[in-house]
């Protein structure tokens, strides 16, 4: 998921991502990929991560906790939730990544600012 302002045209620039692995464990996240819509991908990380890193604290993770620039900002993630999938229908699964995802929606206008600011 990401908006045009976001970079993200060849899925390679800032958009909310999620999968599953093929060990069973889930991933939702922000991500800032190499084709960053400003020219430092690592600024735009640190700076992601310190905009929307009080609000993604601010969420109840008793279930699945999130992480601020979980590897540093070297990797592309400025936050993040990982959770097994064992113990969880297919169904189960699907609603506990939507419902992470619709977290990471309402971080849009903050998403927004940080690019905004940086270009």
């Amino acid at each position: 998921m990401s908006k045009p302002a976001w970079g993200d045209d060849s899925m390679d620039g800032v958009h909310l991502e999620a999968y599953v692995d093929d060990r069973g464990c889930a991933c939702v996240a922000l991500h800032c990929e190499k084709g960053s819509p400003v020219r430092d991908r690592r600024a735009c990380v640190r700076a992601l991560a310190e905009r929307v890193g009080p609000d993604v604290e601010a969420w109840d993770s008793t279930s699945t906790p999130w992480t601020i620039l979980p590897r540093g900002d070297e990797d592309c993630s400025a936050c993040e939730t990982r959770f097994t999938t064992s113990g969880y229908s297919a169904r189960e699964t699907v609603d506990v990544i939507a419902r992470e995802l619709r977290k990471l929606q309402t971080l849009a206008p903050s998403i927004d600012a940080v690019i905004a600011s940086m270009r």
